[in-house]
């Protein structure tokens, strides 16, 4: 009965980070079109997933075409605060004064 349990709670574990992100995502997508790019010309693209040369897939959750510039946005939907610079090799989450790795 162990092992059920535990593969159960696996499961469910999995699929509420999976909801969650999926939320996480469409409320960036609701937010960005109306209130952050209004009425300016614009493409945004979602959820696109890119082979690079060596066979590695990598999803790119949304991407702003603009005339000033292309912005590739990635959403966490974590309680707290994400900390980290773009040449960081780790960045680190903050909630409840708990330092946690991702």
């Amino acid at each position: 009965m162990g092992i059920i349990k535990t593969i159960s709670k696996v499961f469910f574990s999995e699929q509420i980070v999976k909801a969650k992100g999926k939320i996480g995502e469409e409320s960036v997508t609701a937010e960005l079109t109306p209130l952050i790019f209004g009425r300016v010309k614009h493409h945004l693209i979602n959820n696109l997933t890119i082979l690079d040369d060596n066979g590695f897939t990598h999803q790119i959750d949304h991407i702003e075409i603009r005339s000033n510039g292309i912005f590739c946005i990635e959403t966490k939907n974590y309680k707290g605060f994400i900390v980290g610079r773009q040449n960081d090799s780790k960045w680190f989450r903050y909630y409840i004064m708990k330092k946690i790795n991702f």
